[in-house]
């Protein structure tokens, strides 16, 4: 090669570069803007079960030793795994490489389960009390803040925000001390929690991305009240649950 070319090839070299290194970054993904997306997944919940007796009518059917042992039967744990599954909404702006915005999902979840517990009374050996309780939540909704690192067409983050769900409830309790106390109530409270998680989103496309997302989910307790009706006497208790959850799942979302 002549010496005159070779210095006309080093010499352009540095505007060659610079050009092919600004047209692979123009292809990488921009994960700035709004964007739907759904997903399906598999989750784990956990329910804790609890109660409570209170002497609120005079006079009482329920003393303190009966409270006692109704608080400490009534609690209990229970597992289940279900299917699970999503839409959602956000936004989210990217600088440099990092990304921060604001998602809003709603999800359909199978949080159910029911328990009965039958015991002989501390008090009165011969007689003994049956309370069951059933509960049930379907939908689980959640406002999640997201933090963010990009880099090629990865996009990772964690999350957290706020969870809400409504729980269904069925109690009722009765014994066969003589004539027999018992009662019953329902209730569909509105539990309110949180929610932490992380995840990763894969850019197919300056569009299209897959997802996979992890949150832990943790709800208040929710309960219903219920008198216990006994002839001249009577009593009232609460049942309750607190319901919390880990949910994976792989969605696909569109980036407008």
């Amino acid at each position: 090669m002549r010496p005159s070319l070779l210095c006309a090839v080093f010499l352009s070299f540095p505007l060659f570069v610079p050009t092919a290194i600004q047209a692979q970054d123009l292809s990488l993904p921009d994960w700035s803007g709004a964007y739907l997306g759904a997903g399906l997944g598999a989750s784990v919940g956990l329910a804790r079960t609890g109660g409570e007796g209170y002497d609120n009518a005079q006079p009482a059917y329920f003393d303190a030793t009966d409270i006692a042992q109704l608080r400490a039967a009534l609690q209990s744990q229970h597992y289940a795994r279900r299917l699970a599954g999503y839409v959602l909404v956000g936004y989210g702006q990217q600088e440099g490489a990092l990304y921060y915005g604001l998602e809003g999902s709603l999800g359909a979840t199978a949080m159910e389960g029911s328990r009965t517990v039958s015991q002989s009374y501390n008090t009165v050996p011969a007689a003994s009390f049956t309370n069951t309780l059933s509960y049930a939540a379907h939908w689980q909704a959640a406002v999640r803040a997201r933090l963010g690192f990009a880099q090629d067409n990865w996009l990772a983050y964690v999350s957290a925000g706020l969870a809400a769900t409504q729980v269904h409830l069925d109690a009722s309790f009765s014994d066969n001390n003589i004539t027999g106390a018992s009662g019953s109530s329902s209730s569909d409270p509105l539990a309110l929690g949180v929610t932490l998680g992380l995840g990763a989103e894969y850019a197919l496309n300056e569009h299209w991305a897959l997802r996979t997302d992890y949150a832990y989910t943790h709800f208040g307790e929710a309960s219903t009240m219920m008198s216990i009706a006994y002839p001249g006497f009577g009593s009232d208790l609460r049942n309750s649950v607190a319901l919390s959850s880990h949910t994976v799942t792989v969605g696909l979302s569109y980036r407008f």
